[in-house]
């Protein structure tokens, strides 16, 4: 195991908080996304379609950026998957608390077990494709 391979999943780490500091309001998002859709009444196109499917991209951005944290952790500790998969899964406990002194965030169990997700997913499919490389 050497040192260079913890660079990534802590570079992913450092950008994970970096983004729980940071707040973007669904106003300001959707006015810098919308006017520059390619469709006509881009805003009002994006605005609608924000309104039903918000939840879609937010917390499948929890999903994927805790995936590929466990990702790089596994990458850094191979072939120790659970232990890459608890690191990962406490990391989203202790980054939702931070949120919780953020000033227009907050702390929520849910994205907790919506990062949790991402790992034990991206967990599932490490070990499938190692079982399969392994049998072949």
């Amino acid at each position: 195991m050497s040192k260079r391979a913890w660079i990534p999943p802590v570079l992913c780490a450092a950008v994970i908080t970096a983004m729980s500091n940071a707040f973007i309001s669904a106003t300001s998002f959707k006015g810098a996304v919308g006017k520059r859709l390619p469709v006509p009444n881009g805003q009002q196109w994006f605005d609608e379609f924000w309104s039903h499917y918000w939840w879609l991209f937010v917390k499948g951005f929890h999903f994927l950026e805790f995936a590929l944290l466990f990702f790089l952790l596994w990458g850094a500790l191979r072939p120790r998957l659970g232990i890459a998969a608890l690191l990962a899964a406490l990391f989203a406990m202790v980054d939702e608390y931070h949120q919780s002194f953020i000033s227009f965030r907050g702390g929520r169990w849910t994205d907790v077990l919506i990062d949790w997700a991402g790992v034990a997913t991206c967990a599932v499919l490490v070990a499938a494709l190692a079982r399969r490389h392994r049998d072949a």
